[in-house]
This record gives structure tokens, C-alpha cells and sequence, in this order.
């Protein structure tokens, strides 16, 4: 079942399509395993009719909006962002202040014309360490969304939600250990 989670969470956060070997390396497991939760995965997915869906391109698997909910996802993205953009900035929102490094190794090498992207369009600073950027949002960012100077009530709010989603797993599981009892 937590294979089925990671590979879901791996597959939301990349902005490009992610091999089955790449998976099975990053999940430190069995390709024929991860193989198996995928299909399971891909499986729910078209199941529950969701505007979601997993697809098979470029030698990789990728979570994508359906084709008819796109022009949905695209309303929603501020100042002509792609999804893959937003996503980019979601976490360095979520991480801030983070190495770029860092956000090369959660969304992968494409994230690089992302935040060269978001540093063109003011929705990020980036500050030279060493080899590598530091970057975090900048005002433009925190006006936009209405956060204050350090945008604290974002990831309080987050960390809330995340805290509220754990506990109910908690509640979930007790629910199930009762019952089977």
C-alpha cells in the first residue's frame, strides 16, 4: 500500500514523465513490485473518475490533468505559469529557504527552466552560494498570494492541513484495529 503512495507522490511532484527504472531506484525496490503498484495505481485512477489521470509518454509515466479538465488547471496558474512551473514554485514556497540543488533533486532537471522562469517573471529571488542558488519567493509572490513579508501563515496553514490529514489516518487505523478485533 505505501508503495502505491510514494510512487503517486514521486509522480505529482515531477514536472516530466519518470521511467519505471527510476522509480524502482528511487523507491529503493523491486521493478516488478513497483511495476505491479503502478498498474494498481493507474488502475484506481480510472476508476474513480477523477480528473486526473496517469499516462505512459516519453518512456515514463506522468500524473497529468485529463484532456478535457486542462483548460481547468490552466485558469488557475498565475501570470501564464505552466503546471510544472506552479509546481516548482509550490515547493520552493513549502521549502523556502532552499538550495537549488536541492529542488534539481525533488523535480528533476526540467526545474531548472522553471526557476529561471520564475526568477525572470519576479516570483522568486535567487542568491549565489557557492555553486549553487539559494532561492526563495520573493514580495511579488507574497503580495499576490496575501501572505506576510515571510509568507509563515502559508506553511502553518500547511503544516495544519498535514497534521489534520495524519490524524485522521491515526483515527482511520484505530477505527479498523477496533473493528477487527
Amino acid at each position: 500500500m505505501v508503495l502505491k503512495q510514494e510512487i503517486e507522490v514521486i509522480l505529482f511532484w515531477r514536472n516530466q514523465p519518470v521511467s519505471l527504472n527510476s522509480l524502482s531506484e528511487s523507491l529503493h525496490s523491486n521493478p516488478s513490485e513497483v511495476k505491479k503498484a503502478l498498474m494498481d495505481l493507474i488502475r484506481e485512477y480510472e476508476l474513480r473518475e477523477g480528473g486526473l489521470q496517469i499516462n505512459f509518454r516519453d518512456n515514463g509515466y506522468a500524473l497529468e490533468p485529463k484532456e478535457e479538465f486542462m483548460h481547468l488547471a490552466e485558469n488557475f496558474v498565475p501570470i501564464d505559469l505552466k503546471i510544472g512551473a506552479l509546481r516548482t514554485l509550490a515547493v520552493i514556497a513549502l521549502k523556502e529557504p532552499v538550495k537549488q540543488t536541492d529542488i534539481i533533486e525533488v523535480r528533476g532537471s526540467g526545474a531548472y527552466e522553471h526557476i529561471k522562469e520564475l526568477a525572470e517573471n519576479g516570483w522568486i529571488k535567487k542568491q549565489q552560494i557557492g555553486q549553487s542558488f539559494l532561492l526563495s519567493t520573493s514580495n511579488a509572490f507574497k503580495k499576490h498570494f496575501r501572505l506576510s513579508e515571510s509568507g509563515d501563515e502559508l506553511k502553518d496553514k500547511l503544516q495544519k492541513i498535514m497534521d489534520e490529514v495524519q490524524q485522521e489516518k491515526l483515527l482511520g487505523l484505530e477505527n479498523k484495529e477496533i473493528a477487527l478485533s
